[in-house]
């Protein structure tokens, strides 16, 4: 899942928007987008490693099972406090900045649980047995330009037409003063 998640957590965030200016009359939903792929930094370590290897001929071992660690409850609860902890610097409220940076994280854990079976271990450090109901099957093709399953972006793509017309017939109800 790499375009997917974009697409779910785009539509999420609308939604998420939503209850925060019901609630506080403002909008952190843009944390959502920005942690997005949170719990696949470590593909980015492994790309950073990759071209730190070809260029100044440096190797740094990156193990397959930070990928598997990433996505876990474990990881989720200490990126949400580390995340909002850096954005509490920046100047956005302490539990807004964990809540909305955890809800990204767990969008895109409930992305890769729904897509993948068997998945990962979800919900360590309670439990180590990988989880993941695969509700497009075992395998999970990345059949539209190799960036996405089709089937999956289709419905992620009606999720957030439908969450883009609801967030235009409910910003106009909501006053923002």
């Amino acid at each position: 899942m790499y375009l997917e998640h974009i697409i779910y957590s785009i539509a999420f965030a609308l939604l998420a928007g939503l209850v925060a200016l019901k609630h506080n009359r403002k909008d952190y939903s843009w944390i959502i987008i920005l942690f997005t792929y949170a719990p696949d930094m470590d593909v980015g370590i492994r790309i950073g490693a990759n071209v730190s290897q070809i260029f100044l001929g440096i190797a740094f071992p990156i193990s397959g099972a930070l990928h598997y660690l990433l996505h876990t409850l474990g990881a989720l609860v200490i990126f949400a406090v580390i995340a909002g902890l850096i954005l509490y610097a920046f100047g956005i409220p302490l539990l807004a900045g964990f809540l909305f940076s955890g809800t990204a994280y767990g969008i895109h854990l409930f992305g890769d649980f729904l897509a993948y079976r068997p998945g990962y271990s979800f919900l360590w450090p309670f439990s180590s047995e990988p989880l993941g109901i695969g509700i497009f099957g075992d395998q999970y093709p990345l059949n539209f330009f190799r960036i996405a399953n089709s089937t999956a972006l289709l419905v992620g793509l009606l999720f957030l037409m439908n969450m883009i017309i609801l967030h235009h017939y409910m910003t106009h109800r909501i006053p923002t003063d």
